[in-house]
């Protein structure tokens, strides 16, 4: 009987071992494990390619020395050889089919069926039970939601620090906004402000009424005739001087120890 043999590679699994066995067109379907390369294929795995095999028509068998797989095979009851010689050559076994016990259709159906309820309690198809039942349904979600929905809480505390800048300033009624190279708009704003206050005021002061007067007398200290103009200033000999100007322009005579007599009048009154 014609024998599809399938190479079994490192690299192999479930997957690519059954898409290998789809091309097989034989009625067996024999999978040969490498001596030095592990096979990563499992007792599951194995039953479902032997699945995979029966659904193709085909039966499997597998040529290996590995213990496990053995073991695994024996227990699904797919044949195991130690070559492929010897596959070819031995008989396989022939694999057991299930059989499915055919059972006589139930005559009493149609008065099973008769005897289910029709229809639904009344009180379920009421608007207000439905909508109550809608309702506890959304909250029910939304508390699944809120319990799943993640939560955390940051906490940040920057570092403050104070920094200073000087920067010159201009106004001028020209400028529209504020620059930050320093120009700030400017406008002319004129304010008359006006108001009168009047205080009464009581009190008594002395008033001088006139100012003194006298004669000063003036001596030439020098050779040569002196001219006194008439505002020139003298004052007394006192702590408190007394200032008093001349009224009259007068000369004196050349000669030392000359004098002369001119009016004379108190600089402040009193």
């Amino acid at each position: 009987m014609k024998t599809q043999i399938i190479t079994l590679e490192s690299h192999d699994d479930l997957i690519s071992v059954r898409d290998r066995m789809s091309w097989a067109k034989t009625p067996r379907i024999l999978l040969v494990w490498p001596k030095y390369e592990k096979i990563l294929l499992r007792q599951v795995d194995l039953k479902v390619l032997q699945r995979h095999a029966l659904s193709l028509g085909a039966q499997l068998g597998l040529v290996t020395r590995t213990r496990r797989v053995r073991e695994d095979a024996e227990a699904l009851k797919i044949p195991v050889f130690e070559s492929t010689g010897q596959a070819q050559r031995v008989a396989w076994p022939k694999p057991r089919r299930k059989k499915w016990l055919h059972r006589p259709p139930r005559n009493d159906l149609r008065e099973q069926r008769d005897q289910v309820p029709a229809g639904e309690a009344a009180w379920r198809a009421h608007p207000a039970v439905r909508l109550g039942a809608f309702i506890v349904g959304v909250f029910a979600v939304l508390a699944l939601v809120a319990l799943f929905i993640p939560r955390a809480q940051v906490r940040l505390q920057p570092q403050s620090k104070i920094q200073s800048i000087v920067l010159p300033v201009t106004a001028s009624p020209s400028v529209a906004s504020v620059f930050i190279t320093g120009s700030i708009p400017a406008r002319e704003k004129r304010v008359i402000v006006d108001g009168t206050q009047s205080v009464t005021v009581t009190g008594e002061g002395v008033i001088p009424q006139s100012k003194a007067n006298g004669v000063g007398i003036f001596r030439n200290l020098t050779q040569q005739a002196v001219i006194v103009p008439a505002g020139t200033v003298v004052r007394t000999a006192d702590a408190e001087a007394v200032r008093f100007v001349t009224t009259s322009d007068g000369e004196l005579e050349a000669g030392i120890g000359k004098t002369l007599e001119l009016p004379i009048e108190a600089v402040e009154g009193g």
